[in-house]
């Protein structure tokens, strides 16, 4: 009588690990796309309550505040030219906008949308002309 086998076959084994990867691979490029959308998420955030920042500065001390954008930087300072904030935004991710400044009843001098890009994958931040009100998309 011959003993039975225990053990896996080495084509076995190669097919497993082929399998593998290919999940592997698949989770990889899943797990990218979320830490794209998260981060693009987190700088409109971020630049939501430097905007905020800047309407209450604007009341408080009323006066203008100025907010000046490139496409990895933007600047917030008074009309004085004080620094109030400055924020460099990561390489993977460009900011597309204009100047304005918030005025003392805080209004914008002019609205509109800031748009942060990575890829195809894009998030909004928009200030309406007539009340001031900052939102993000959805």
């Amino acid at each position: 009588m011959t003993q039975p086998r225990s053990g896996n076959t080495l084509f076995e084994m190669m097919v497993g690990l082929a399998v593998m990867t290919v999940i592997m691979t698949a989770m990889l490029f899943g797990f990218r796309a979320i830490l794209i959308s998260t981060s693009l998420r987190h700088e409109a955030v971020v630049f939501e309550k430097y905007l905020n920042l800047a309407q209450q500065q604007a009341m408080t001390f009323q006066t203008k505040v100025w907010v000046d954008t490139t496409s990895h930087h933007y600047v917030i300072k008074s009309e004085s030219g004080e620094l109030l904030k400055e924020r460099i935004i990561p390489d993977s991710i460009t900011l597309s906008g204009y100047r304005f400044a918030f005025t003392s009843r805080l209004t914008p001098t002019q609205g509109g949308t800031f748009v942060f890009r990575a890829g195809s994958r894009q998030a909004k931040v928009i200030i309406d002309p007539v009340t001031g009100r900052i939102r993000l998309s959805k």
